[in-house]
């Protein structure tokens, strides 16, 4: 196949309306959104998974702080074992919680505590794609207000308001909560409360650069091809 068909294939592949002009090279949360827009959608991620999987590595190098959240969607669309294994052995994670959690788990058997996170996460993603969710769903974030009170309080005043996207802020806030939920704050969540959310100075994202082949010079999307 030569690259111009490779080219016209690979612009045909349905994309939401917007999809390119959403991304903004500043900003890697909007790289990280577009990806799951795809993994929301089984139809468009069928035809799209190695452009989401694209999107999840730009998000972690324009923004280190989504490394972890980054590695969470990629393994969300693999169906080889092998690289499942590969990228939970990249995920960085710290000793120390940045928050001691009130809630106790004892009770809770390993299946129960995963089916539980599971149930969390995809309630966070729909808040943060602005789709309906249950109070039933919002009850179970509650747990997670001693995290971040306040921005927990607007992250649910947001969801139960009228359905859109949740702004960059209350994203993170969300991401935030997601990490923990899921064993801790990584290192980078860490580092995006000590800072501020200042970039980090530091290429620790190549190696999913190099695991999935994308080009980090090239950050946009042009009829579904990558140009710088």
């Amino acid at each position: 196949m030569n690259s111009f068909l490779a080219i016209l294939i690979t612009s045909a592949l349905a994309l939401p309306a917007n999809f390119e002009a959403s991304l903004d090279k500043r900003i890697g949360l909007s790289y990280f959104r577009a990806a799951e827009d795809l993994v929301a959608d089984s139809a468009l991620l069928d035809q799209n998974r190695k452009l989401a999987e694209e999107l999840f590595v730009l998000s972690a190098v324009i923004d280190p702080s989504l490394r972890n959240s980054a590695i969470i969607g990629l393994i969300s669309v693999q169906e080889k074992s092998e690289l499942i294994q590969s990228l939970r052995s990249l995920q960085l994670s710290s000793d120390s919680l940045l928050v001691v959690s009130v809630i106790s788990q004892n009770t809770l058997n390993l299946q129960e505590q995963s089916a539980n996170a599971k149930e969390i996460c995809e309630t966070l993603v729909k808040v943060r794609a602005g789709k309906k969710v249950t109070e039933e769903q919002l009850e179970r974030l509650s747990p997670q207000r001693f995290l971040f009170p306040i921005e927990f309080d607007a992250l649910i005043f947001a969801a139960q308001s009228k359905r859109r996207k949740l702004p960059n802020d209350l994203s993170k806030t969300s991401l935030r909560i997601e990490l923990e939920v899921l064993g801790g704050a990584s290192v980078w969540s860490a580092d995006f409360v000590a800072t501020g959310g200042m970039p980090v100075a530091i290429h620790v994202n190549d190696d999913l650069a190099a695991l999935f082949n994308v080009n980090t010079e090239k950050r946009t999307l042009e009829n579904g091809v990558w140009v710088k």
